[in-house]
């Protein structure tokens, strides 16, 4: 099977060898149901997983975010 690239809204960010076992990354805020129905408009699908992010890093993530948005020099402090 050839790499599910070009999905809209996705990134194909794992493929294996004979194109069978492939992972799609949906952009943030984007429902999967569209995703979902290209994919399968394309390809045989005889299995399929949805995970969600978990919470600890969405979390972490947005905290980190805040922190550099407010550091006036960057992470990397003042440059010298």
């Amino acid at each position: 099977m050839s790499p599910l690239t070009g999905v809209p809204g996705t990134a194909l960010t794992r493929c294996g060898g004979d194109g069978v076992n492939q992972e799609l990354t949906v952009d943030a805020g984007l429902s999967v149901a569209p995703v979902i129905a290209a994919v399968t408009a394309r390809a045989d699908v005889l299995d399929l997983a949805v995970r969600e992010p978990d919470i600890t890093d969405i979390v972490r993530d947005l905290y980190d975010a805040a922190r550099v948005a407010r550091e006036p020099h960057g992470p990397a402090g003042p440059q010298r």
